[in-house]
């Protein structure tokens, strides 16, 4: 397999010429990162794909996020049904091309048809959730998830600070940030990849106070008792979500800089 290169990390980045599937904006991004074994992580995924990793670490990832104004391009946002709360699960992979992007382990969500609708259309393993946030004092948010059928619910504290501009490239939080791929695997086997289109974030420097494993061992991934090794918060993104291609079919693609 290939690895990817630096100008497949930036290439990526350019719009796709061809028109989006879905559109939604992202708000209120928060990224927590732990740093775990490469071997282990593998074995986690498809034979399609390999494991990226930062110096020798792989990373998994619990974002916890709100999206909004989901739709079909072209079309209106619907009421009560275009905005929820979401959580995933994740970490950082490419494909025999060395196509970096990433792979979801769970996707938990408040809303049902988008659950149901992200499974169907992108073999996504979204879940359904309970969601609720809180604003604190000052900053600082609280943002807790229960999936359906688990005794326990997934708490973040957390409290935004000052702005830090966009990732640089060859940085850790461009390799954790930065990604425009996704990937999933279909209950027959099939693995897809999907383009995710949006302007590269706007960092802001986070500090976490509560936090637990609970999505981390739902998932299969261990326990994790160590604080996150990166934590980083963004305002947010309008995003485009590009038709899923079967990663068999696809050809070697030429990236532009």
């Amino acid at each position: 397999m290939l690895t990817p290169t630096s100008q497949q990390r930036l290439g990526v980045r350019n719009r796709p010429d061809e028109p989006p599937l879905i559109q939604q904006t992202w708000e209120n991004l928060l990224f927590a990162h732990w740093a775990c074994d490469p071997d282990a992580v593998q074995r986690t995924l498809p034979p399609q794909l390999r494991v990226e990793t930062w110096h020798g670490r792989a990373y998994v990832g619990v974002i916890p996020f709100y999206a909004r104004n989901t739709r079909l391009r072209l079309a209106s946002p619907v009421p009560l049904v275009s905005d929820f709360y979401e959580l995933n699960v994740r970490t950082y992979v490419h494909d025999r091309n060395g196509t970096p992007g990433v792979w979801f382990y769970s996707l938990d969500c408040s809303q049902a048809l988008a659950v149901a609708g992200a499974r169907v259309a992108y073999s996504l393993p979204y879940y359904p959730a309970v969601v609720s946030t809180e604003q604190l004092v000052g900053n600082s948010v609280r943002y807790t998830c229960q999936r359906e059928g688990q005794p326990r619910a997934s708490e973040f504290r957390y409290t935004v600070g000052e702005a830090l501009g966009q990732a640089a490239a060859e940085t850790l939080e461009f390799f954790l940030i930065e990604r425009y791929y996704l990937f999933s695997r279909s209950l027959a086997g099939r693995v897809y990849s999907a383009r995710v289109w949006h302007q590269p974030y706007s960092l802001f420097k986070a500090q976490l106070g509560r936090w637990d494993d609970e999505m981390l061992r739902v998932n299969g991934l261990g326990a994790f008792t160590d604080q996150p090794a990166h934590v980083i918060f963004s305002k947010g993104v309008d995003v485009d979500i590009h038709a899923p291609h079967e990663l068999a079919s696809q050809e070697p693609v030429v990236w532009r800089a």
